[in-house]
């Protein structure tokens, strides 16, 4: 149940990540083409963790952001990576 709660929650805010450079994300017009998780370890999802996501690459309206997820003691818990697609 932990691994699924975090897969649910490494989704969110990563299309908007990796919007092209100047771009709003529009309503409605932005999509997941793919989104990956890896989980390394157990986790406590009653403590503290920073989820830092980063824009990899733009061509187009397409995007590609990573983003790590580390607990309080700066341990990786899991990597992300998605594709992302905008109506532009």
């Amino acid at each position: 149940l932990r691994a699924c709660a975090l897969t649910f929650i490494s989704d969110v805010g990563m299309v908007a990540t990796a919007r092209p450079p100047g771009e709003q994300l529009p309503q409605g017009g932005a999509a997941s083409l793919d989104h990956a998780l890896w989980l390394h370890r157990p986790f406590d999802p009653q403590r503290w963790h920073l989820y830092d996501a980063q824009a990899i690459s733009h061509s187009d309206a397409r995007g590609l952001a990573r983003g790590s997820i580390v607990d309080e003691d700066g341990t990786l818990v899991a990597s992300v990576a998605q594709e992302s697609l905008w109506r532009l």
